[in-house]
This record gives C-alpha cells, sequence and structure tokens, in this order.
C-alpha cells in the first residue's frame, strides 16, 4: 500500500500528475494517442489568417 502525502497532492502538479496516471493505469501509448490526436486537431483547426486562400 502507498502512502499519499496529502498536502503535496494539493500544491505539487507534478506529484498529482504522477499519481492520478497511476491511478487511471495512463501510460506511454495513452500519450502517444493524445500527442497524435492533438497534430491532427491542430492542422485542421489553424485560424482562418493562417489559413491559405
Amino acid at each position: 500500500m502507498q502512502t499519499i502525502n496529502e498536502a503535496r497532492l494539493e500544491s505539487d502538479l507534478a506529484y498529482r500528475f504522477g499519481y492520478l496516471t497511476e491511478f487511471m493505469g495512463f501510460g506511454p501509448e495513452d500519450i502517444d494517442a493524445i500527442h497524435g490526436a492533438a497534430r491532427s486537431w491542430l492542422l485542421w483547426y489553424r485560424p482562418w489568417s493562417m489559413r491559405s486562400t
């Protein structure tokens, strides 16, 4: 059983992220999937001023 530092969980973003990813079973494959989706979305949703006419 792991001990959770509640005060640190509330104040340290990296600690909180680590706790949540471990709790949810979030791994490198999930991060790759998010990055891939973000790239696709950013290519599709460029501001109108940046689109060629």
